[in-house]
């Protein structure tokens, strides 16, 4: 997932995403901590949108790593 770096058009992005991932799919989500210091506004990053996405479907996928970008498995 690599589009919009706004914060609610990633989670919709992530979301819309999910939805197109077949179980056991790994998911790619970039620039998870793009810009995440010195930033005013918290709606011009990535980094809460993935959170919350992360955090809505917490216990449908495992960690792969989470980095800059984060990677997570589908799980059933």
């Amino acid at each position: 997932v690599d589009g919009s770096h706004r914060c609610n058009d990633t989670f919709t992005d992530c979301v819309l995403s999910w939805q197109l991932l077949s179980s056991g799919g790994i998911m790619a989500i970039d620039d998870y901590l793009y810009k995440t210091q010195n930033t005013a506004d918290v709606l011009d990053i990535p980094y809460h949108g993935i959170n919350e996405f992360l955090e809505k479907y917490k216990g449908r996928y495992c960690i792969i790593e989470m980095g800059y970008r984060v990677f997570i498995q589908k799980t059933n």
